[in-house]
This record gives C-alpha cells, sequence and structure tokens, in this order.
C-alpha cells in the first residue's frame, strides 16, 4: 500500500509541476497519497466504515486515547515551540542549517521509532495480561534495539559533516554540528516511542 501510494502521488505530482502547477504539485502529492493510502487500506481489510457514536466504545477506548493524544500534543506543541524559538533568535542562514540537519536527522530516528512501534506493538499486546512476560519482552525489545541503533546513529553523528556534503552540496557542511547533536537527541526520541509503545 505504502509503496503503491507513493508511486502513484509522486507520479502525479511530478506531472503537475511539469505543467507548472508550482507548490500545488506537493500539496497534491500529499493528498494523493493520504487518499490511496485510505482507499487501498479500506479495501484489503474489508473494513466496513460506520458513522454512528457509540458511547459504550467512546468510554471502552476513552482510558487508552486520552494519554497517548495527550503525548502527541505535547510533542506537537513541543515541536513547534522549539521551531519558533530557533526562528526568532537565530539568523536566517543559522535556521536554515539546522532544519537541513533536522530533515537528515528525522530520516533513522522516526524510521527507527515507527518501525519498532509497528513491530512491537503486536507482540506485546498478546501479552497484556501476562505482566511477567509483559516486562521481559519490554526490556528485550528496548536492548535490542538500542544495541541496534546506538551503532548506527554513532556513525551518522561521526560522519555528519561528510553525509550533509553528500546529500546537501557543500554550502551545507556548517549545518554538520547540528546534525551531531540532534542525533544524540534522536537516541532520546527513540526512547521515549519505545516507552510510549510500551
Amino acid at each position: 500500500i505504502s509503496i503503491i501510494s507513493v508511486a502513484l502521488s509522486a507520479v502525479i505530482a511530478i506531472v503537475m509541476a511539469i505543467f507548472d502547477f508550482g507548490v500545488w504539485s506537493l500539496v497534491a502529492y500529499q493528498v494523493v497519497n493520504s487518499l490511496v493510502v485510505t482507499i487501498l487500506s479500506l479495501y484489503t481489510t474489508r473494513y466496513k466504515v460506520s458513522f454512528k457514536f457509540s458511547i459504550r466504545s467512546f468510554k471502552h477506548l476513552f482510558s487508552f486515547g486520552v494519554f497517548t493524544t495527550l503525548a502527541t500534543v505535547i510533542d506537537t506543541v513541543y515541536e513547534n515551540i522549539i521551531v519558533n524559538f530557533f526562528g526568532k533568535n537565530l539568523s536566517i542562514q543559522q535556521a536554515g542549517l539546522l532544519y537541513q540537519a533536522k530533515r537528515i536527522e528525522e530520516v533513522p530516528t522516526q524510521s527507527i521509532a515507527t518501525t519498532v512501534t509497528n513491530v512491537s506493538f503486536p507482540i506485546l499486546t498478546k501479552l497484556r495480561f501476562e505482566s511477567s512476560k509483559f516486562v521481559v519482552e519490554c526490556s528485550s525489545i528496548f536492548k535490542m534495539v538500542l544495541l541496534m541503533i546506538l551503532p548506527l546513529l554513532a556513525c551518522i553523528s561521526f560522519f555528519s559533516t561528510p553525509i550533509i556534503s553528500l546529500l546537501f552540496g557543500e554550502q551545507w557542511t556548517d549545518a554538520g554540528p547540528y546534525l551531531k547533536l540532534l542525533i544524540f537527541a534522536g537516541i532520546f526520541k527513540i526512547a521515549e516511542t519505545l516507552n510510549r509503545t510500551f
């Protein structure tokens, strides 16, 4: 589903860009991507959409959903505060360097966090009524993820300047120190995502 949606939306966005739609091609990419993912997900799961509101279901799911929603809202507010803070207190050049470093940092940290969540959540759900096995499995997942990501993130941090130079060109090499710090912070982001999943 992801491959099909990205491919289709990318083709549409590229065609729109060729025909001078400008930034609307980027908007179309996002809209088409989300639409195709939704349609294909509904088709493959055979899920029947219902527009009824169930108070019983709401009460049952509220205790779980309120905390994950609250954590997501806090995370989003935090990210926006940081962006506004740096935007107001840094020069345009420094803000641009930080932005490019952030783009590179998000690729491994978000990919790892999303993958770990998608893989571990179903496993842990099966153990929700077996406390001792649940704790052992959480500990095992946490150690395994840290064992895999620490060397990867250490390499990215160590080679931050050459990576930025390779991806964005020599004019962006000053973003290297920002990437080093952001990669270090990414370790805690992954740990926080794991804890939220647990």
